[in-house]
């Protein structure tokens, strides 16, 4: 993946509530293997309760079909997040849409006890030429 843009903005200053970072990594049409996961982008928190969240979204280039495109927020490397209270794992289907895939998962609350790499990470199952992932994984702090 290239073009990676990582933001740190906070109203009240780092490690107090409303920190805001955020990681934005353009969508490219290579970069994937065909349901193999990847990591999209990580962001690194400290220790503290976090609200995170993020977007992904595939590219295909030629005549590529998709049928599965998965993204999760995980705390482990290029592995998808457990289909679990403590994580959000959201899978579409289809074929050869007009439209690209694209992937929100919905706000996750992290209870950090230590500085943590958080991953965007995503699985596009596919045929054909090449597929490209990219997206946005952003997380405010609710509480120290």
């Amino acid at each position: 993946m290239t073009d990676r843009r990582v933001f740190i903005k906070s109203l009240n200053g780092a490690g107090n509530v409303g920190e805001y970072i955020e990681s934005v990594v353009a969508v490219t049409v290579t970069g994937a293997t065909s349901d193999v996961a990847l990591n999209v982008t990580s962001i690194s928190l400290g220790a503290g309760d976090w609200d995170v969240f993020g977007m992904a979204l595939a590219l295909n280039a030629g005549v590529t079909t998709w049928t599965k495109f998965k993204a999760s927020i995980s705390q482990t490397s290029a592995t998808q997040g457990a289909e679990s209270a403590q994580s959000h794992v959201f899978v579409i289907t289809g074929g050869d849409p007009p439209i690209p895939p694209l992937l929100v998962v919905p706000t996750l609350r992290v209870l950090l006890t230590a500085t943590t790499t958080i991953y965007l990470v995503a699985t596009v199952t596919f045929s054909g030429s090449t597929f490209g992932v990219g997206g946005r994984l952003s997380a405010r702090r609710a509480a120290r």
